[in-house]
């Protein structure tokens, strides 16, 4: 209801970081600056390549964030820069990151 709605979210300012930044192995980190609250709408993670086609669209709720903060995300990405965007809500934000194989 609206008296929880102000508890739900990902303020608009946080940031993630990706790690291990380049990516080796066939999954990596997000850790975000600010605790992951999603309440009922899962969190929608994209990676595009460098020609803006999306190459990785992954859904996680509440119960796939690790310790507060953090996801998991499993790929099979070749090598290559790819941009990582995280949508929640009125949150989005994005950042690059580099996979080598």
């Amino acid at each position: 209801g609206a008296a929880t709605e102000g508890l739900t979210g990902i303020a608009n300012d946080s940031k993630f970081n990706v790690f291990p930044n380049p990516v080796f192995e066939s999954s990596f980190s997000m850790q975000f600056d600010t605790e992951l609250v999603l309440g009922d709408q899962n969190i929608i993670i994209e990676a595009t390549d460098l020609t803006g086609k999306i190459v990785l669209t992954s859904e996680y709720s509440q119960q796939d964030v690790v310790g507060g903060n953090r996801l998991v995300i499993k790929h099979g990405l070749a090598a290559g820069t790819y941009t990582l965007s995280a949508k929640h809500r009125d949150f989005t934000s994005a950042q690059n990151f580099v996979v080598t194989r």
